[in-house]
């Protein structure tokens, strides 16, 4: 029965990336043949109705196959805002993540646009699609990336916009956190490259930052097992936090970067005793 609902999952999955894809070629095409920027920066205004409506299509998928439910804790002291500008940090653990943000944060805040491995443009639809969408592709090293990330920002003040970092910059595994600083329990270490990047180049426009842990308690899931039910409650921790190091269109400074680093360490430590105590361990 399980193979059975992550077949259709992973069919419905498909199709759906498909149809929207295949829209934002479309809306692709419309925008470089616009011949005013105005109407060039309404098109892509357009093209974040394309991504509400793929996480709608996901969210019914989620909902009539019961996949997974999510049990979420929310601190905020202001109301989150589906117009404003977000800087969203989370942890990283398996593929699912992106669904379960995408899930629990739809209608919450504006659409999610998240640092991509550059390899992942070669991916049939759904790399080409993340590209006309502005999604910010990053390459191992991080060399050329500051022009891609301004590139990106500049799009992002036109418009409400949660930019998603995986700050660890891979999925944690075992066999990576052994062959990490194991500074941490269940998490590796956060680079703040990206987070600097996009504080640097937009901090004073961003609203807050939302700070996220994810946590499976069945233990993190392939995404195929994820497909076929093998997660089916998630934990959600969400902060709202005020933006560390607010700079507008330049360069942090040294002081400001080891500010920065110092920040990123202590929400990560925070993290890790709250995964800690959801754990038991």
């Amino acid at each position: 029965m399980n193979t059975l609902r992550g077949t259709i999952a992973a069919l419905f999955l498909a199709a759906n990336t498909t149809f929207w894809a295949c829209i934002v070629f479309v809306l692709g095409l419309l925008r470089a043949l616009m011949p005013v920027r105005r109407w060039r920066d309404a098109v892509t205004g357009w093209m974040d109705i394309v991504i509400d409506g793929w996480v709608g299509g996901n969210r019914i998928m989620n909902s009539a196959l019961g996949l997974f439910r999510v049990r979420s804790t929310w601190n905020t002291t202001t109301p989150l805002k589906a117009d404003g500008k977000y800087l969203v940090i989370c942890n990283h653990q398996s593929w699912a993540d992106i669904l379960v943000l995408q899930n629990t944060l739809r209608g919450v805040l504006p659409p999610l646009k998240f640092f991509t491995k550059a390899q992942l443009i070669w991916l049939p639809f759904l790399g080409q699609a993340m590209w006309l969408l502005g999604f910010p592709y990053v390459r191992r090293g991080g060399g050329g990336d500051s022009k891609s990330i301004a590139a990106s920002c500049a799009v992002f003040r036109l418009h409400p916009v949660s930019i998603l970092n995986f700050a660890e910059g891979t999925r944690y595994t075992e066999a990576k956190w052994q062959k990490g600083d194991q500074a941490r329990r269940h998490l590796l270490r956060p680079k703040t490259g990206g987070i600097a990047h996009v504080l640097g180049e937009m901090g004073t426009e961003l609203d807050s930052v939302i700070d996220i842990t994810i946590d499976y308690p069945t233990g993190a899931p392939t995404f195929w097992q994820f497909l076929c039910g093998g997660a089916p409650l998630v934990e959600f921790d969400l902060h709202s936090l005020p933006v560390p190091v607010a700079a507008a269109d330049r360069t942090l400074t040294e002081t400001e970067h080891r500010n920065l680093s110092d920040w990123v360490t202590d929400r990560w430590q925070i993290k890790d005793a709250w995964l800690d105590a959801q754990r038991g361990t």
